[in-house]
């Protein structure tokens, strides 16, 4: 039964004193309802870290966790309850959680355990839509113009598998949508041991350099874009994160600036 807006504020009062108070299941059930995914996620996080515990609180986890972006979280409290069970709503918890997750091949399964009963369910036929043009979109682009699909797919046939997982998973949290890019990443990941390792967190930090080396600091600073050098006390790891642009001061493509600065 739905909550007016006076009963769920009153309901709130009396969870600021007892966050674990059974009145969090009917507040969290109704952040649902509202479509409220991160509140009912708060909520029940917060009566989980108060010591709420039980099968009374599983289902409500697994579908606010999943529709907040935590699909993983989702799996994990299907897993606490032992599965879905006959819950049809969580069955297709289950299987989008798996999607999103990138265990293409397991929401497969868990779609067609839907269909099988259902024939019919909306919700499954379009996962296996989606796991059957399971290719990314190739036009995609990240938040740098140079993020796409098509480059992946050419470091991928390269060799360099490091630098195409960096390239999709910025892709990923710029597409968040596209579970093909989850799976691709997924695919990539289970090869990595018949590629060469990526090194660049094995470098060791200019500011960790015994005193002895200190006089080839200088020596170790890099010309930055605007001038000036680095600091030698930055972790050489924060200068430039692989989700910023390559170039985040230039022109954008498509845009003739009025007036370049002068080189004199």
């Amino acid at each position: 039964m739905a909550l007016t807006d006076p009963e769920l504020d009153l309901l709130l009062e009396m969870l600021a004193d007892d966050p674990a108070d059974d009145a969090a299941a009917t507040v969290a059930e109704e952040y649902l309802r509202r479509y409220r995914w991160a509140a009912a996620r708060d909520i029940l996080l917060a009566a989980a870290a108060a010591g709420a515990t039980g099968p009374v609180w599983w289902p409500l986890r697994a579908r606010a966790y999943l529709e907040a972006g935590d699909p993983a979280g989702a799996l994990a409290a299907l897993t606490e309850m032992g599965g879905p069970g006959g819950d049809a709503r969580l069955a297709r918890v289950e299987m989008l959680a798996l999607e999103r997750t990138g265990e293409s091949a397991l929401a497969v399964q868990a779609a067609e355990r839907i269909l099988a009963e259902r024939g019919d369910d909306v919700v499954a036929n379009e996962v296996l839509f989606r796991a059957n043009d399971a290719s990314p979109v190739p036009a995609l682009r990240g938040a740098d113009p140079f993020d796409t699909v098509f480059r992946a797919d050419a470091l991928l046939a390269a060799g360099q598998v490091d630098r195409a997982l960096r390239l999709l998973r910025r892709l990923s949290r710029h597409h968040p949508d596209q579970p093909a890019l989850i799976a691709r990443i997924r695919a990539a990941e289970r090869s990595t041991d018949a590629w060469p390792r990526d090194l660049s967190e094995d470098l060791t930090d200019p500011a960790d350099l015994p005193p002895a080396l200190a006089p080839l600091m200088p020596m170790l600073d890099l010309a930055m874009p605007g001038g000036g050098t680095v600091d030698p006390a930055l972790p050489r790891h924060a200068l430039r994160p692989d989700d910023m642009e390559t170039d985040p001061g230039g022109p954008r493509r498509g845009h003739t600036p009025v007036s370049w600065p002068s080189r004199h």
